[in-house]
């Protein structure tokens, strides 16, 4: 279906993004009311998130790698977040939205921690394309 070639350009291009430590190219990818997922935020705190990790790690070491699980991303609605049982919706989320969680292969290399081991983001369509309206990193104990 076009949606799940449209989520997979955009985590592709996350991704891609770190590799090549190219700020603008993350920024681009991002709503205009984007935020941290789990926390108060706004855009540019966002784009700061990502602007001090790559000062902080050496992300070109991914170059050629396979870094997500492209076949195992798991997505949700907004509806499917009434369900019984179901975790909460983030407070951000909007109908039409997609809450997508995407397993990381390689979320550590040698001991820097480059990646949660699954990163999350709120996808959501602005002008006419679907971009980053939240990102998280989630990492297990």
């Amino acid at each position: 279906p076009p949606l799940d070639k449209d989520v997979e350009e955009v985590v592709r291009a996350y991704f891609r993004g770190f590799e090549r430590e190219d700020r603008e190219a993350l920024a681009a990818l991002l709503t205009q009311d984007a935020t941290p997922l789990g926390r108060a935020g706004s855009r540019q705190q966002l784009i700061d998130i990502f602007t001090v990790k790559m000062r902080s790690y050496e992300y070109q070491k991914l170059a050629g790698t396979q870094i997500a699980r492209i076949a195992q991303i798991e997505k949700r609605t907004y509806d499917s977040f009434a369900a019984p049982g179901a975790p909460s919706r983030p407070p951000t989320m909007r109908a039409g939205d997609l809450y997508v969680r995407v397993p990381v292969i390689l979320p550590r290399v040698g001991g820097e921690q480059l990646f949660g081991d699954v990163v999350v983001f709120l996808l959501r369509r602005e002008d006419g394309r679907l971009k980053i309206a939240g990102e998280a990193d989630e990492t297990g104990n």
